[in-house]
């Protein structure tokens, strides 16, 4: 996503939204370098700060989520604070799911080795996001995943069934804990 030089008045809006947008890590800016800062009287920054709100809400009313944070999203549902780590061995990573994924958290070490019997989409998205690996196999950023078995593949460098990779402090399956029967007893 390339962000748009704007006027001079425009600036500080556009310094804030591409800040914004390289915090949220959902997409790869492309700019050559930041907005120029820019400055606004006193007065007027309570307007721009506004205006960026609203340009937050209408980017997200057209289904675009590019300045929410990975892992900030609001969930909706029952297990939104709840943290699964990794399962294996050779891992040892914790993930939070969000209203429209699953996140591996900044910190996660990652299985050094990839199965031979890998499959491609876990070899892609270990290339894909190489630059947020660091020598040691830890995650340096959180990365946002479509499926609990993506981000298991992922991890674990391997074939993984991500409702039985995924489980709690008290070893409850992501699957069990996805089931109707387990959410019902943590409402009680």
């Amino acid at each position: 996503m390339r962000i748009p030089e704007p006027s001079s008045s425009a600036k500080p809006i556009s310094r804030n939204t591409f800040e914004i947008a390289l915090d949220a890590n959902r997409f790869k800016v492309t700019n050559g370098g930041s907005p120029h800062k820019g400055s606004l009287p006193e007065e007027k920054e309570d307007e721009m700060e506004d205006f960026i709100d609203f340009i937050r809400l209408v980017v997200r009313a057209l289904g675009r989520k590019v300045f929410e944070s990975v892992a900030g999203g609001r969930p909706e549902s029952i297990i939104e604070d709840q943290i699964f780590r990794s399962k294996g061995k050779k891992a040892s990573a914790l993930v939070k799911l969000t209203d429209d994924g699953v996140v591996v958290l900044k910190g996660s070490r990652l299985a050094e080795e990839l199965t031979r019997s890998a499959p491609k989409q876990v070899i892609r998205l270990r290339e894909k996001y190489k630059d947020h690996i660091d020598s040691s196999f830890v995650l340096t950023k959180d990365i946002r995943f479509t499926s609990p078995s993506a981000a298991a593949g992922f991890v674990g460098g391997a074939s993984l069934n991500g409702n039985d990779y995924w489980v709690t402090e008290d070893g409850v399956t992501l699957g069990q804990y996805l089931t109707d029967e387990h959410i019902v007893k943590e409402k009680v």
